[in-house]
């Protein structure tokens, strides 16, 4: 799937485009300077490029564009695109062929394609044309360097090159135009065996391959160029300084003779010629009073730029605040995040809606009591819960019955949303609170196996371990579920399919496999309604997703004893 990977992508060259805005006024002021260190700024930039993750820091100057890091330390300014499909528990998979109504294929059903899907995979084409591209020129190269003549350890003496330039990454090698005087060859060799010594040819390469992957990226284009000058540079000046100011004019005069000559592609070796000749036969011309202050300020500067722009911004603090009329209650939310006590009410909607629905009609549900308390990322919170039914059979239909429940949740809060939770019941009619008692032993059929719906996101079937990785999920329809559908903001009219996948906590369990484990899978006989068919764990594990994207899982004594898929209309 490209479109998470090129969401990643994207997310990164919006940052390095940032730091990159940053770099370059900054780099004005520093013209004075050694280029040393403006080519050490460039460090962060491509920092930025191949890496999304980094350390908060208080004093990140990427906190002024109100974005922050994620969980993973990845800043995010456009969301990554989701693959998952939203799924709750459904009655357990029968022990005959299921036939299904003749309707369209969850493939049919389910969108796969969209924008950023699309767009990562002419971002990945860009990607290979442009290393393709590289390749090509790289073995082109190398066939016109074919004869070329050994000077020393790493020198090499060539007949069919215009310009003098290292070839190599680990082992890199200086070829130089066999028409050179012994002049220019000494000031050529001092300058690329300073590249060499100081790792350019590899940090070169690092540098286009970040180009590669945000080709589409103009500032990113800019990046590389200035960076490449400003390498060149460094080098300029690191061979006036080992062969003295009285070589500046036969320097300067060899780098206008080559940088005429220079035909060698971007992507190819490190060419001698290569960069901006007038500017570079400016910079070691013009002489450097020798200031340790102003140079210990540059230095400074350069570490203060690279601190507070490697570093991601921290979190905003979370804000408290009171959720109900009780003085004593306190809920916690973050400005984007509804109460504790309504996320609280709405998981328990969910959950009485799923056990109960088919017992009962016109379910509503009514919180009181509430107090909530919370330390650090922990919350509990205590409440009385009463559900208002109306019995299937009838019964009941000259009012509505009420149901009682003291319930006490407790679980953990990631930024302001509920994340993990365990709701206990109080059952005792006398004494004191009691909170022992599991939710899920108040609903109907308690005690038995237990069959869910939702995703399967990952598996191990290694001897010893076989264990699914399950998220559950609440299957709500138009039909059946329109009041609560409204209670969540959702307009039963807008679902296309009359149906929605909600997951409220997002929350993975990891499962056991039992050796006696059941899976069925859905097969389709030409001219006939698909059926659900018996078959091994392993044929369902390789089907993974090809059918439907929802599974049935049935936990029996901790284990999952059977899988199957789970048809989607």
């Amino acid at each position: 799937m490209l479109g998470p990977l090129f969401s990643t992508v994207l997310n990164m060259s919006i940052t390095a485009s940032v730091v990159i805005l940053v770099v370059l006024p900054v780099q004005r002021l520093l013209k004075g300077s050694s280029k040393v260190i403006s080519y050490a700024l460039w460090a962060v930039v491509l920092f930025r490029l191949l890496c999304p993750f980094s350390l908060p820091a208080p004093f990140s100057l990427l906190s002024l564009f109100q974005t922050s890091a994620t969980e993973t330390g990845q800043m995010a300014y456009l969301p990554a695109p989701s693959t998952e499909q939203v799924p709750l528990p459904t009655p357990a998979p029968s022990t005959e062929e299921v036939p299904l109504p003749d309707t369209p294929s969850p493939a049919e059903s389910i969108p796969r394609f969209d924008w950023m899907e699309g767009a990562g995979i002419l971002w990945a084409a860009g990607v290979v044309g442009m290393a393709g591209y590289s390749l090509v020129q790289l073995l082109r190269l190398r066939k016109r360097l074919v004869g070329a003549l050994p000077l020393d350890r790493t020198l090499r003496l060539a007949d069919h090159i215009d310009t003098p330039f290292v070839l190599g990454l680990f082992r890199p090698k200086i070829y130089l135009p066999s028409h050179l005087s012994d002049q220019e060859q000494a000031l050529i060799v001092c300058h690329e065996r300073h590249h060499i010594r100081r790792g350019d040819p590899i940090l070169r390469t690092v540098a286009y391959a970040a180009l590669c992957l945000h080709w589409f990226n103009p500032l990113v284009w800019l990046a590389f160029r200035h960076s490449g000058r400003d390498m060149e540079m460094c080098c300029d000046e690191a061979v006036i300084r080992e062969l003295g100011p009285a070589v500046r004019a036969d320097y300067a005069a060899c780098l206008l003779r080559f940088s005429a000559k220079s035909s060698l592609h971007f992507s190819a070796p490190l060419a001698f010629g290569e960069g901006d000749a007038k500017e570079r036969i400016e910079n070691i011309m013009t002489p450097r009073k020798k200031l340790p202050l102003a140079a210990a300020a540059a230095v400074c500067l350069c570490l203060l730029l690279t601190a507070c722009l490697g570093a991601n911004p921290q979190k905003a603090a979370e804000t408290q605040n009171t959720g109900t009329d009780d003085p004593t209650a306190v809920s916690y939310f973050s400005p984007t995040a509804p109460s504790l006590q309504s996320q609280l009410e709405t998981y328990l909607k969910l959950v009485y809606n799923q056990a109960y629905s088919p017992y009962y009609e016109d379910l509503r549900y009514e919180m009181s009591s509430y107090q909530g308390s919370r330390d650090g990322d922990a919350f509990t919170a205590t409440f009385f819960w009463t559900m208002y039914n109306q019995d299937n059979s009838g019964l009941s239909s000259t009012g509505e019955a009420e149901s009682h429940f003291t319930l006490q949740a407790t679980g953990l809060m990631t930024d302001g949303i509920v994340s993990a939770i365990e709701v206990m019941a109080d059952i005792s009619p006398t004494g004191p609170d009691a909170y022992n008692i599991p939710l899920a032993d108040l609903f109907p059929n308690a005690g038995g196996p237990v069959t869910l719906t939702g995703q399967i996101h990952g598996y191990d079937l290694t001897p010893g371990a076989r264990t699914l990785s399950f998220d559950p999920m609440f299957l709500l329809t138009a039909e059946n579920d329109a009041a609560l559908l409204q209670d969540l903001g959702i307009d039963p009219d807008s679902l296309p399919n009359g149906y929605t996948f909600y997951d409220l906590l997002h929350q993975i369990t990891t499962y056991p496999i039992a050796d006696t484990v059941r899976c069925q899978t859905f097969v389709a006989p030409e001219d006939s309604p698909r059926t659900l068919q018996e078959t091994t764990l392993d044929q369902l594990i390789q089907t993974l997703g090809t059918n439907t994207f929802a599974y049935d899982i049935t936990v029996e004594d901790g284990q999952v004893t059977a899988i199957s898929e789970h048809y989607v209309p």
